[in-house]
């Protein structure tokens, strides 16, 4: 017997597991481009114009910061860029998983509450169900 609980319990457990694998993904990779543009949802002119502005601002804020530092090694800098490009772009995704999972619980909970339709599953109608 399924009790009203056992879903989220699951719905938790895998986010957790995706958060778990996202975190391996970012580690284990070296290349800075985002799924999307290998995808090809966008394409590698517009994320190079879009990204292009980011690097040369981290360039310059890792010179400033540590000038000696990467002029003694400047090939600690691609790898300083390349990792703060992969944590920017990893909280980037997050935070557009959380607005998606958003959206898809608002517009839930429109279909349940105003349309009058009710769905055979139990899905959260509100965002703090998700943390509980």
């Amino acid at each position: 017997s399924c009790h009203k609980g056992v879903y989220m319990v699951w719905f938790t457990l895998i986010f957790f597991f995706c958060f778990l694998a996202s975190h391996f993904m970012m580690v284990g990779r070296t290349d800075p481009t985002w799924a999307i543009v290998k995808w090809g949802l966008i394409s590698e002119e517009t994320y190079t114009a879009a990204i292009t502005p980011f690097v040369d601002w981290l360039k310059s804020l890792a010179l400033i910061a540590r000038q000696e530092h990467f002029k003694q090694h400047p090939d600690l800098l691609q790898t300083y860029v390349t990792m703060a490009l992969q944590f920017v772009g990893w909280v980037v995704s997050l935070v557009l998983f959380i607005f998606l999972v958003f959206i898809c619980t608002e517009l839930l909970k429109f279909v349940q509450r105003v349309c009058g339709l009710k769905l055979p599953v139990i899905w959260p109608d509100e965002m703090r169900w998700w943390g509980r």
